[in-house]
């Protein structure tokens, strides 16, 4: 379980870097990634996807990382843990919809989708471990 525990710790953290940079961009960082063809960030995250509720969708992204962080030390123990990482899912649905429907891609976009669905499958088989230890103690 403690590999498991890094592993998911690793990729958050690739996420943070992600999900930092992005937010920057929404605040006015110039972006590192292509505008032609199938990939256009500055499309996507200047689209009208790109804000909910007047905040960056980024900025909802660094949020569930920095909570998937904070909840990572007890992650076995709490359930509003599973909830938590089922919300990564539907901003998940939600950004690959918003591109679905641009038919542009963002490729830092698709790095934290990645990152969320890598992170829930990590934190999901966490979880499982530690109710296999819970059963056996």
């Amino acid at each position: 379980m403690r590999r498991l525990t890094l592993v998911l710790l690793a990729v958050l953290l690739l996420g943070l870097a992600d999900a930092v940079y992005l937010t920057s961009v929404a605040f006015g960082v110039p972006l590192a990634c292509s505008s032609s063809g199938p990939f256009n960030c500055g499309g996507v995250i200047g689209s009208q996807f790109g804000k909910i509720l007047g905040v960056p969708t980024a900025f909802y992204g660094l949020t569930w990382v920095v909570v998937s962080l904070i909840m990572l030390p007890s992650l076995g123990k709490r359930v509003a843990a599973q909830i938590w990482y089922f919300l990564g899912l539907a901003g998940v649905a939600y950004s690959l919809s918003s591109m679905a429907i641009l038919r542009e891609g963002c490729e830092y976009c698709l790095l934290l989708d990645a990152v969320i669905v890598v992170s829930v499958v990590l934190a999901f088989k966490v979880l499982q471990h530690a109710g296999d230890a819970n059963q056996i103690a």
